[in-house]
Parts: C-alpha cells; structure tokens; sequence
C-alpha cells in the first residue's frame, strides 16, 4: 500500500468524526477516541501496513429504503480502515472535485488536502430543489428526465475508476493505491465496486460518472447530478428520447446499467412537482407558521393516511414525523406499535422520536426491548442497530442487561454491527461489570467487536479495577489503545 505519513492519518480522523456521528450507521463515539489519541490510531494503522497486526474484517448492515422497499448494502468497514481509506481517496481530492462541472452536487470539496471536508448534504438537497423550482418556472420549461445507475457502488469497475483516477489528474501511484485497497476489500470480504458507507466513497462516485456528463454537455443536453441520480431539463418537447439515449449509452460504455424503474419523462411542470416535490408538503410547512394549531391537525391526519398505506412514501413519512418528533407528540406511537415495520422507512429518524418519548415517559419500554433483541432479519438490522442507541438512554436493570450481553457476545449473532452496538446498551445496564467487558473484548477474535466492549469502560469512574483491565488491553489488543488512552484522559466525559 502507498505509505501515508502519520500528519495525513491524524488530520484525516480528526476531519472525519463529522461523517462518523451522521452516516447511516453512526460510529457509537463518532471516532471520539481515535482523534483524542490520534497518533496512537496512526501508529496502529502503521503497523498493520507493515504487516505486524492482521487486517481487520469488514462487516455489513443492509439498510431499506423504505417499507418493505430495496435493501441497501451499506458497508460498515473497521473504522482505521476508513481511515485509510479517506486519506488515500483524499490525495486525489482536489484533483476529483476539479473535473466535476457545476452540475454536480453531491460530495463537494470545502476543504481539500490530508482534512479534506464536503459541503452537508443538507446543502446539497437544497441546491436541487432551488434549481428544480426554477426550472420548472422558467417559460422555457419543456418537461424533465429522471435516470439513475441500477445498484450504482458495487457496479463499478475499480480498473477502470483508477484509470480515470489518472485521466482528471490524480497522482498515478495515489491511484493505483486507492484501486489496490478496493480490491483487497473484495478479495478479503467480498466487497464488490466501491463501498456504500464511507465517505470517501462518494468522492469516487461522483467521480467515475464524469464522461457521461462529458457525453450531456456534447449532446447540449442541461441536466443536473446528485451522485449517479440525474435530472435532465428539456428544452424541446421531443428531445427527451435522444437525451435517455445520451445517457444510457454512456453508462454501458462504463459497464454500468441504468434502471428502468426510475426512468421517467415528466412532460408538465405539474407533473414534477408531483413526483418529485410533495407539493402538500410545502403548503402544511407553510401552515405550520401561519396557523399552527390547524396545520398539527392536518399534520396528524396526514400521518395516518400515510401509515395506513401498505408501502408509506418514505419521503412523506419522514418529513410528518419529524414534525411530530419536533412537538414531542406521542401520536406515531400507537400506529408503530401495530406496524413496528414503519421503522424501515428511517430507522434512525424512527429511534430519535422513541428516544424523545422515552424521555416524555411515554414509551413502552418492554416492547421496545422486545423489538431491540429480537433475531434481526436483512429487513430489521438496521432497525435493531438504531434502537439499541435507544436501550442505551433506558439504563435497563441486570436481567435485561444479561439478555444484550448474550446478544453482543453471541458469535452465531449474524450482522456485526448490531452486536457491538448491543455492547453499547450493554454498558449501560445494571448487568455491566469491568470483568465481564475486559474479558470479551481479550477474547472475542473481531476489532469492531473488541473496541465497543473496551469503549464501554468508559461507562465507570477509574479505579484500580479499571486501571487494571485498561492496562491488559492496552498490551494485549492494539487496536483498543486508542480508546484505552480517550478513557484514560478523562476526556470521554466531557463527551459523554
């Protein structure tokens, strides 16, 4: 592998604790540790490039796209593997970022170099539906295209993506690192294309599309890129066929496939702010400043048409609970307690409301519980990953600390990171003990594993038990030092 100084490793974990707390499947510190002991992660990760410590596993979490919907195969790699991964992606940043045109949105530089940062992707939603209101109010408005990349991430060809790496400017030694590293993710765990998860991942995404935008601008199509979801603005009623034909040709010739279920052709303005925009939406949050009482009215009205559906729009569904979540209404409480399959259309937006209930002691904490532990299938994984982050507000007592103890311990558990994220509540039981926790984190064979039970002996005030079981870990399992000094300073309290 290219050799990455420490100065690069330490600024690129200290840049990433952003993404860590907000990706889909949060970090449970987000890498608190590993920036508080930087130059011990970047001594950890030295010497596993040297070969003294064996590679770490990558797991995975599929996460729905809605109820009932497509899986997501997210990738939840060791987190000084991501950082590997960021900082090698982040020698090509600047370089990637400049051979995007202003059409792109998505996963844009505001910072480059070793702590390169994006804009929010709450930034970029915005700048896609400012550009959608004027278009569409524009007189010369002749209809929208819609098109995105069947299974985009693992459909990519790494060859390829290191070539083009080469082709906009990246250093050519920078590329065929970063081509080496995917690679060995497939070759180790079965990672196909690039990751869906890490960061650096929608550097490289926004990246590989760029001769198909080449191919719109030569056709003088106009259009707009969030990632590989295009947006094609027609300036004549007939030329979207020509347009759809620029486009899938141009993604073939990458050895990708559009998908044809979200091929569309939107002809009137009106029929894309009804696909595309919720326009009931717009008119409650208006409401919701003019007249209050009556837009929760029709707020809650509308939360129960949508759960009655038996697909929900995800999109409706998370902009209604939201609202509900912000007034700490307990009124979704009863429709997810009959339909507990809801949480698939934002499992973490899901576990942030029940986390709010909690606190308003309006939760069912049994059943909670009951859905937490459950055995999680591809459909409630994620689900199970998120409400365990809310069993660790409940403090729960010693016998239903045992039952996330078993859970976190269990090595038939399938989906890794709901294990380590049950150690995580585990820490927070009455069932908890320095002994229980050292002795799983020395002897379970994961890291991820490992680091959430070592992480956990933050939940006690040091003594000479902790001292101890910190000292054995420290010696023994190198990947948890990191976490061991974060403990050790004292400062995980003031993030706790």
């Amino acid at each position: 592998m290219l050799p990455l100084t420490d100065h690069e490793l330490c600024a690129t974990v200290r840049a990433g604790q952003r993404w860590a707390r907000e990706r889909d499947i949060p970090d449970p510190v987000a890498w608190a540790d590993l920036a508080h002991a930087a130059d011990v992660t970047a001594a950890v990760i030295q010497r596993r490039s040297a070969g003294e410590l064996a590679p770490a596993r990558s797991h995975s979490l599929p996460l729905p796209k809605g109820v009932g919907g497509e899986l997501r195969g997210m990738t939840v790699p060791d987190p000084f593997d991501d950082v590997v991964f960021r900082a090698l992606v982040g020698r090509a940043a600047q370089a990637i970022d400049e051979s995007l045109g202003d059409e792109v949105a998505s996963y844009r530089l505001t910072e480059a170099g070793p702590g390169w940062q994006v804009r929010d992707y709450r930034y970029a939603t915005g700048l896609r539906m400012s550009e959608l209101t004027e278009a569409i109010a524009a007189p010369e408005f002749c209809g929208l295209g819609t098109l995105d990349v069947r299974q985009y991430y693992p459909s990519i060809d790494v060859t390829a993506l290191g070539e083009q790496l080469v082709a906009v400017g990246a250093d050519a030694d920078v590329a065929a690192a970063i081509a080496s590293y995917l690679r060995s993710w497939h070759e180790l765990w079965g990672v196909k294309g690039v990751p869906v998860g890490p960061e650096a991942s929608g550097l490289l995404g926004n990246l590989f599309l760029v001769p198909v935008d080449q191919a719109l601008r030569d056709a003088g199509v106009r259009f707009g890129r969030y990632t590989d979801d295009y947006r094609l603005w027609l300036d004549d009623p007939d030329s979207w066929p020509m347009a759809r034909d620029t486009v899938i040709g141009a993604v073939t010739a990458l050895g990708l496939e559009v998908n044809p279920k979200k091929t569309r052709h939107l002809r009137t303005a009106h029929g894309v702010v009804r696909i595309l925009s919720n326009p009931d939406i717009g008119e409650l949050k208006d409401m919701l400043t003019a007249d209050p009482a009556g837009a929760m009215a029709a707020v809650l009205d509308a939360f129960d048409a949508e759960v009655a559906q038996p697909k929900p729009d995800p999109t409706r569904l998370r902009w209604l609970l939201k609202v509900l979540l912000n007034r700490r209404s307990d009124h979704a409480l009863t429709a997810l307690q009959g339909r507990p399959e809801l949480m698939q259309a934002d499992p973490r937006l899901w576990a942030n409301y029940l986390k709010v209930m909690y606190a308003a002691r309006k939760l069912d904490v049994d059943w909670l519980l009951e859905q937490a532990t459950a055995e999680p299938t591809p459909e409630t994984a994620a689900v199970a990953y998120h409400l365990m982050g809310v069993v660790s507000d409940l403090r729960v007592g010693r016998e239903q600390g045992r039952q996330l103890r078993t859970f976190a311990t269990d090595p038939d558990k399938r989906w890794m990171p709901v294990r380590c994220a049950a150690a995580e509540a585990w820490g927070w039981s009455a069932d908890w003990n320095v002994g229980a926790a050292t002795e799983a984190a020395l002897n379970l064979g994961d890291a991820q594993q490992r680091r959430a039970l070592a992480l956990t002996l933050r939940r006690t005030e040091s003594g000479r038990k902790v001292d101890a079981a910190l000292t054995k870990l420290h010696t023994t399992v190198p990947e948890c030092r990191p976490a061991v000094a974060w403990i050790r300073s004292g400062a995980h309290l003031a993030a706790a």
